[in-house]
């Protein structure tokens, strides 16, 4: 009974106080504030440090109001040592079970990885520093592991046409070999007066860039911009 109360009355406030650094030892006697704290506290605690290094904290703690009590006849509050092993159990079992979670949701490490290449520059240089890079993701990655879309709008518009590509052969490498996606915007096809028969056969779609670099975003892809 003693351990039980203990356990679920004391206990709480206590390892609170210590979590939160409360001076010495002498000042943390028990208090009404201490017994209004709950182990769902503590455990908030717990999560949002290292656990293993809590329960260390906790049992250093033990003995050192261990030796304070026999130098001075105080109120201090006594741990139990089957209680400060019961803390330290628990501590460790949390710690392992936050490793053992993994990653949260969207970071695992077999999930594909998903990109959207945002391009709008005309500058050749550019244009072909982008495929390279795209080719180089996917080379590293390899194409189970990651998806591509290349959104191109503005001045860039001309990479994915018929007479103003200069890297027909690399957009078409990229398509056979690894599946990229290429967007061409809409709005810009309208401005150039660009139809759909003007682009190179390996555009997948035409719609608004900046309607789908937002889409994308929305739904987790990584944005980049070269």
């Amino acid at each position: 009974m003693r351990v039980s109360r203990l356990l679920t009355e004391r206990l709480p406030g206590y390892l609170i106080k210590s979590v939160c650094g409360f001076g010495s030892v002498s000042s943390m006697r028990l208090s009404v504030a201490a017994h209004r704290y709950s182990w769902t506290d503590c455990f908030a605690l717990m999560k949002r440090s290292d656990a293993l290094s809590f329960g260390l904290q906790l049992t250093r703690f033990h003995y050192r109001s261990k030796r304070l009590s026999r130098q001075k006849k105080t109120s201090i509050f006594m741990w139990n040592p089957i209680a400060v092993a019961c803390v330290f159990l628990a501590a460790l079992l949390l710690h392992e079970s936050a490793w053992g979670a993994g990653p949260a949701a969207g970071g695992g490490a077999n999930q594909p990885h998903r990109i959207v290449m945002h391009l709008n520059a005309s500058d050749e240089k550019v244009q072909r520093s982008t495929l390279n890079n795209i080719k180089h993701l996917y080379q590293e990655l390899g194409p189970q592991s990651l998806t591509v879309e290349l959104v191109v709008h503005g001045a860039g518009l001309p990479l994915l046409t018929k007479k103003g590509t200069a890297f027909a052969a690399e957009l078409a490498d990229l398509k056979k070999t690894y599946g990229i996606n290429y967007t061409a915007c809409s709005n810009t096809m309208k401005t150039m007066q660009v139809t759909r028969e003007d682009l190179i056969g390996e555009v997948d779609d035409t719609v608004p860039a900046m309607v789908r670099l937002m889409e994308r975003q929305e739904q987790g892809w990584v944005y980049i911009k070269p």
